[in-house]
């Protein structure tokens, strides 16, 4: 066996050697560069053979996440989605939460609330807000642009819509032609707004 160092995650090296070699990593993780649980190895040499036994060692795990809260009408669904992520009851966590998407201003005010709400949850928590305001689409609707002009037409539209689930559809459509039309990315949603 040969064992290696330097590389903080856990490495193992396959391939036609006669000699096993690993490297082993850094029994906890030293950044958010090095998320999961970090172990130590035991190695047994027994006539010949050799097992390597992956034995767990972090008392902390790093982990970052990205939370779209385009969705969101309150502050306390945001609570309930970061409270989602302190999930591991063996390790304590230590968090970077990204928020983005657009949000009211009722919702953004909450913020900080938000943090408040959820850090003992964690050995520490971390939270970027990258929201930006809702979108105002009566404004956007009176800019004599194509965007403009997008915008009015499919506010026609959702006005005009049959049912819940049609007007539910058309607001989609004109949120995903105004994402398309600034260069963004949306999560796919279901027609029920939740990803089913």
């Amino acid at each position: 066996y040969l064992a290696l160092g330097h590389f903080h995650g856990l490495t193992p090296l396959d391939g036609a050697f006669r000699t096993s070699m690993c490297y082993s990593g850094a029994p906890e993780g030293h950044g958010f560069g090095e998320p999961g649980v970090h172990c130590y190895l035991e190695i047994e040499l027994t006539d010949g053979q050799v097992q390597i036994n992956a034995v767990p060692s972090s008392s902390v795990v790093y982990s970052t996440h990205s939370l779209d809260c385009s969705e969101f009408t309150t502050a306390q669904e945001i609570v309930e989605a970061v409270r989602a992520l302190a999930v591991d009851s063996q390790h304590g966590q230590i968090a970077r939460v990204i928020l983005s998407g657009s949000c009211s201003a009722v919702v953004r005010s909450g913020l900080a609330a938000v943090r408040d709400a959820v850090s003992p949850l964690f050995e520490h928590l971390e939270m970027i807000d990258a929201t930006r305001p809702a979108d105002d689409f009566d404004e956007i609707a009176r800019d004599a642009t194509s965007l403009g002009a997008f915008v009015r037409m499919m506010n026609e539209s959702i006005a005009g819509a049959a049912d819940e689930r049609e007007r539910r559809l058309r607001e989609r459509a004109r949120q995903v032609g105004l994402a398309a039309y600034r260069g963004e990315e949306l999560g796919i949603l279901g027609l029920r707004g939740n990803g089913r």
